[in-house]
C-alpha cells in the first residue's frame, strides 16, 4: 500500500468504514430471524434481477437530468467538488448526478427517500436513498449532485468511477417504507468523527441489506436500529 494513500483522509475514512461494516455485519447471526426458505425478495432487491417496482419520480418543469454515473468517493474533488449528500459515511453506491435547470428562475430539486437508482449493467448494485435530498438550482444553470446511496443487491459488484446509472422508481415496498419511517426519528447527520460516522453508515447499510434479503429486521438488526441516536425532541 502506497504511503500517500495512508496519508489521504478520504482513503482512511473509507478504510475505517469498511472495517466497521465488516464488524457490524459479522454480528448478524445466521439463525437469527432468517428468512423462510421460500421467501421471495421484492423485485430488484437482493438476488432479484427484475426491474424494481414503485412510483415514478416527477421532476419540476424545466428541470432535466443529464447523467448519472459513479464517482471516486476517495477523491473529494470528483463530481465537481460538490458537497456529498446522504448518509454520514461514504457508502458503496456513490453517484454523481448532473441536472440542468432550463427555466428563467431557480427551481428546487427534491429526491424523496426510497428513490432507487438502477445500474445499466446487471452485474452492478442498484442503490437507494433513505433520506430526502433537497437542492436549489439557479436559473439556466447546471448542478452536480453527488449522493451516497445504500446498495440493495448483496450478491452484485460495487460500481466504480464512470459506471452508468439511471433513475428508477420510488419504492413502495412496505418493509423498506417502514424502515425509512423509523429512520425519520434518528439523528443521521454527519458528525465529522470518522469512527462514529463509519458506524452510522455501516448500520444503515446492514439494515437495508437485511430488509432486501429477508423482508424484515431480525433481532440483531432491530438492536442495530435501536442503537442509532434519536433526534432531540425538546419538551
Amino acid at each position: 500500500m502506497k504511503k500517500q494513500l495512508l496519508k489521504n483522509p478520504g482513503f482512511l475514512k473509507s478504510l475505517t468504514i469498511c472495517i466497521v461494516s465488516l464488524l457490524i455485519i459479522s454480528g448478524c447471526r445466521a439463525g437469527d430471524g432468517e428468512a423462510p426458505a421460500d421467501f421471495i425478495p421484492a423485485k430488484g432487491f437482493s438476488i432479484s434481477d427484475e426491474e424494481p417496482e414503485g412510483s415514478p419520480l416527477v421532476l419540476p418543469a424545466g428541470l432535466t437530468l443529464e447523467s448519472i454515473e459513479g464517482y471516486d468517493h476517495i477523491d473529494e474533488t470528483d463530481c465537481n467538488a460538490e458537497r456529498r449528500i446522504g448518509s454520514p459515511a461514504e457508502t458503496e453506491v456513490p453517484l454523481c448526478l448532473l441536472f440542468k435547470n432550463n427555466n428563467k428562475q431557480p427551481v428546487t430539486l427534491q429526491l424523496p427517500p426510497g428513490l432507487i437508482f438502477i445500474s445499466k449493467e446487471i452485474k452492478l448494485q442498484n442503490g437507494i436513498i433513505l433520506q430526502k435530498i433537497s437542492r436549489e438550482i439557479s436559473a439556466d444553470q447546471y448542478l452536480f449532485v453527488p449522493i451516497r446511496a445504500q446498495y440493495i443487491n448483496t450478491p452484485r459488484s460495487f460500481p466504480g468511477k464512470g459506471d452508468k446509472y439511471r433513475i428508477g422508481l420510488v419504492t413502495q415496498y412496505q418493509p423498506m417504507l417502514d424502515l425509512i419511517k423509523k429512520l425519520e426519528t434518528k439523528s443521521l447527520k454527519e458528525s465529522g468523527n470518522i469512527n462514529k460516522d463509519a458506524e452510522t453508515g455501516a448500520s444503515m447499510q446492514v439494515l437495508v441489506s437485511t430488509i432486501a434479503a429477508k423482508g424484515k429486521l431480525d433481532a440483531y438488526t432491530k438492536g442495530v436500529l435501536d442503537a442509532l441516536p434519536n433526534k432531540y425532541n425538546p419538551v
